[in-house]
């Protein structure tokens, strides 16, 4: 691909007096967008294939972004959420709710990464366990600009944790009993 820039200059007669332009390749700059569709497929299918989907909060207009697998992984469509963080909570299970939202508000505040581990309330009553790290970037001036994030759903892992507890107990029991 080349972009071509030229000036000219005719006489009163308006015969050309001087054609001056440049040539320049901007092959790189045409690719880009096919470059980085084919990056945002890759992602989305690794983010599929791992069960992670990550988040943008932009701290001016409070605009969230979820990424595709986030909508899946909290069983929501695009189209029925409105994307404010106040629509995130209410997905969260009650219980964890406000755990949730402090280890947020705090990590702003502190300017620190955060991790929590917190339940999901399905709509037809299934608990989901979700695994969410975030960070915030900042201005000169030390105002939070954006906070980004993952999700992982971990719902197994926290099940099988779940189910080898209690085998435990039951063992410990067994052993009592003897």
């Amino acid at each position: 691909w080349l972009e071509a820039r030229g000036q000219a200059a005719w006489d009163n007669k308006g015969t050309p007096v001087y054609f001056a332009g440049h040539l320049r390749d901007i092959h790189e700059r045409k690719q880009a967008p096919s470059a980085l569709s084919t990056f945002e497929d890759r992602l989305n299918e690794v983010q599929e294939l791992v069960n992670v989907g990550d988040w943008e909060l932009n701290l001016i207009t409070k605009e969230l972004h979820w990424s595709p697998q986030i909508f899946s992984i909290f069983e929501i469509d695009p189209k029925d959420f409105e994307a404010r963080s106040e629509s995130f909570l209410k997905a969260v299970h009650p219980e964890d709710r406000d755990a949730v939202h402090q280890t947020y508000l705090d990590s702003v505040k502190n300017r620190n990464a955060y991790e929590i581990i917190h339940r999901l309330l399905m709509r037809d009553g299934r608990i989901k366990y979700v695994e969410e790290h975030g960070y915030t970037i900042y201005d000169s001036k030390g105002s939070p600009l954006r906070s980004y994030g993952t999700v992982q759903d971990i719902t197994e892992r926290e099940e099988a944790k779940q189910k080898l507890h209690q085998l435990n107990e039951k063992l410990e029991t067994l052993v009592e009993a003897r």
